[in-house]
């Protein structure tokens, strides 16, 4: 049986238990999800900052389990630590993001990314940047006000 590993990079626990249900919901049954946030960090990623506590949090949570996974899904849309995470562990790690991005250059020729606030841009920016699809995309502002 396949193991993944959901991370929600963010310490809140209704976000966490969001994502569970959700994952819980549309998961195959011969894989086997378990879908956690770190000790410690941000309650959300808003910044530079946030993001670099938040993946030195995940990188301590998963320091000794480096081969207990066949796959991590870091279930923030920044992807953060995205790139240490894949040089630390042996499975496949995979950001939302990535895939959405992914998938959106599948269906059209353009893609626009949802950004809950405007100190979240520039974190969208750069993290479209390192994975070089600038060229194809655009950034709205949006309150989304839930967590």
């Amino acid at each position: 049986m396949k193991k993944i590993l959901v991370i929600n990079p963010n310490t809140s626990e209704e976000m966490t238990t969001d994502v569970r249900a959700t994952v819980n919901r549309i998961k195959r049954a011969d894989v086997e999800v378990e879908t956690v946030h770190p000790a410690y960090g941000p309650k959300s990623l808003e910044s530079a900052y946030d993001t670099a506590i938040a993946t030195n949090a995940m990188i301590d949570m998963l320091t000794g389990k480096e081969a207990e996974y066949d796959g991590v899904l870091i279930a923030c849309f920044g992807d953060p630590g995205h790139d240490a995470l894949k040089e630390m562990l042996d499975g496949a790690v995979v950001g939302i993001a990535e895939s959405a991005i992914a998938t959106a250059l599948m269906l059209g020729n353009k893609y626009s990314i949802l950004a809950a606030g405007e100190r979240a841009v520039p974190l969208m920016e750069n993290m479209v940047n390192s994975y070089h699809m600038e060229h194809f995309a655009g950034f709205t502002v949006k309150n989304m006000g839930r967590y």
